[in-house]
């Protein structure tokens, strides 16, 4: 009798506690399921950049990318920010804490991101949404006529698209706030390449993709889509070339920078914290960058020496131009070269990760339009009509373009990179789907810098030529929190920055061009993810390691790190902790 006494009154006592948390964790997982479905039709592509739509193959809208949209937005994300103010966080399990935590940094940046919106430049080439869309078109898939309607709809949406971009550009000359004259001359360039015959635009539908529909249904929506090209995309760009070439550009600076634009430093501490993850100042950054390439310097002078190669750091720089295994002499070359790497870490994969990626992955070169404007490339997630990751590489300008870091390079971008977090992410369908289609980029590109740096442990750089190659990436990883701060917070010129990255890197000077435009005016911050995350995940696998002793597996960590998705880094760090200490 005592027994049942004391079992009523432990459960009398749990029964509220017990439902109060049940009821907090649904309150969770409705709003989790509400901005998952919010982020698909609504500035899906804005803050924070999500390869979402992308990696899903999907978008029911164009974004919207009006300042009235920016703020309904900050207004949708404050509320439900105070909808989750009142759960327990205690009271949740491991997972929900996860999720409340990476909601709240979403929403927050959401709640936030309006109040700087004239100091986003729209049609920058590495950070214009115009390139996840025109993935997403070209890879839309045709199961019926249903889809074809959808197809054209966004056909249709995309010229507003444009227009909304230029009236942007147009908002920010009558603010002062103009892109600089090189950035216009690289974002022209792009916007051009798109006023072409329809047939040969991106946004064409061949016959091929249309083989589900019948002949003539699909011949009809070739002439809808056709019709829509000439009669609204073209005109719309050439309305935004148009303005370019008038009044916008006789007021862009030569100097570059947030910096000189009203607001201008308080956006980039903004975009500090965003990219970083942390609460870091643009000068603590820069001080961590000038460590950082001190001690890569070091290193590089060691394998200099087992080279035999005279002249110190410009004598380095003389051979990388000269020795013939460091180039490609031809486009094929570049792409067999980079699969060659990857073929030789696949059997070691095993040993430090506790899989491979489901998904396939492949390199392919740039189209034509694109290589001008970016420095190396860029990485393809998986989507249902093209299946494989893909890294699509730059083959042009070989002469200037060393194949110096080609293996850290493809270990950043496929595996154990961008390719296996990515898919590691989609895999976990216990994830809420904001988290397992979402991302960071500060994690993203943090996790595939330290994976090109963990390929050294799975003894990918036993080569001299290699090891030299990475610590040139490296290098390159580290001069960016120099460079990005120092042009966008403490005064620099284009020009210093391109001194400081021509004495301390292996770039091209046509590459430190793309680099210095894409810190000072595409993407501001973005360049500090890769080094300061990078470090982060190294520096909680060392505390760990010393924690743990013998118990220490670098699976178990990668697990960690890996399968929960993108976390900020504070988070990250207590769930690393967490997870290692729970049975395997």
């Amino acid at each position: 009798m005592l027994i049942r006494v004391l079992y009523l009154s432990v459960f009398l006592a749990a029964g509220p506690a017990a439902s109060a948390s049940a009821d907090d964790a649904r309150t969770l997982h409705r709003v989790a399921d509400e901005y998952f479905e919010w982020r698909q039709h609504n500035d899906s592509l804005a803050y924070p950049p999500l390869d979402t739509m992308a990696r899903l193959s999907h978008m029911p809208v164009i974004p919207d990318i009006s300042l009235s949209a920016a703020r309904r937005a900050g207004r949708v994300a404050g509320g439900w920010l105070d909808v989750l103010a009142p759960i327990s966080y205690t009271a949740l399990s491991h997972e929900d804490q996860l999720t409340l935590d990476v909601l709240r940094w979403d929403l927050q940046n959401y709640a936030e991101a309006a109040r700087y919106y004239w100091l986003d430049f729209p049609i920058s080439v590495y950070g214009t949404r115009l390139a996840a869309v025109h993935d997403i078109l070209t890879g839309y898939v045709f199961h019926g006529q249903g889809d074809a309607g959808r197809y054209l709809a966004l056909v249709l949406q995309y010229s507003v698209l444009i227009d909304q971009m230029t009236d942007k550009m147009q908002g920010q000359l009558a603010r002062g706030i103009v892109m600089p004259v090189g950035e216009i001359d690289v974002s022209r360039r792009f916007i051009a390449s798109l006023v072409t015959e329809p047939r040969n635009s991106l946004w064409y539908v061949t016959s091929e993709r249309l083989a589900q529909l019948p002949a003539d249904q699909s011949q009809r929506f070739q002439d809808q889509v056709r019709s829509a090209i000439e009669r609204k995309i073209i005109p719309s760009l050439r309305r935004m070339l148009a303005f370019l070439d008038g009044g916008y550009r006789t007021k862009a600076p030569t100097a570059v920078g947030l910096a000189q634009y009203k607001d201008g430093a308080a956006y980039y501490r903004w975009l500090v914290r965003f990219y970083t993850t942390e609460e870091l100042s643009p000068e603590a950054v820069h001080h961590m960058g000038l460590a950082q390439v001190a001690r890569l310097e070091a290193q590089l002078a060691a394998v200099q020496s087992e080279l035999g190669i005279p002249g110190g750091f410009e004598g380095m720089r003389a051979a990388a131009e000269k020795v013939p295994r460091l180039h490609a002499r031809s486009s094929e070359e570049v792409g067999e070269r980079l699969n060659a790497y990857l073929r030789r870490i696949e059997p070691v994969v095993p040993h430090f990760f506790s899989k491979m990626p489901s998904a396939p992955y492949a390199v392919r070169r740039l189209g034509p339009a694109l290589e001008g404007g970016l420095t190396f490339g860029y990485y393809q997630d998986p989507t249902p009509a093209s299946p494989a990751g893909i890294y699509w590489y730059n083959g042009s300008s070989l002469d200037h373009r060393s194949m110096l870091t080609a293996g850290a390079l493809i270990y950043h971008e496929l595996i154990p990179g961008h390719h296996m977090q990515h898919s590691f992410q989609v895999d976990n369908e216990a994830l809420p789907a904001f988290r397992r289609y979402g991302g960071s980029n500060a994690f993203d590109e943090g996790w595939a810098t330290y994976a090109s740096d963990v390929a050294g442990d799975m003894g990918m750089y036993t080569d001299p030529y290699d090891r030299w190659g990475l610590i040139a990436d490296q290098l390159m990883v580290a001069t960016r929190l120099v460079v990005d701060t120092g042009l966008n917070a403490l005064g620099w010129s284009r020009e210093s920055a391109s001194e400081y990255m021509s004495a301390h890197t292996f770039l091209s000077s046509q590459e430190i061009g793309t680099e210095t435009l894409r810190y000072s005016s595409d993407i501001p911050a973005q360049g500090l993810s890769y080094a300061t995350v990078s470090e982060k995940i190294e520096n909680i696998r060392e505390r760990e390691k010393a924690a743990l002793g013998d118990a220490f597996d670098i699976r178990r960590f990668h697990d960690a790190v890996l399968l929960s998705g993108a976390l900020p880094m504070p988070v990250l760090e207590k769930h690393v902790h967490w997870y290692l200490r729970q049975a395997p």
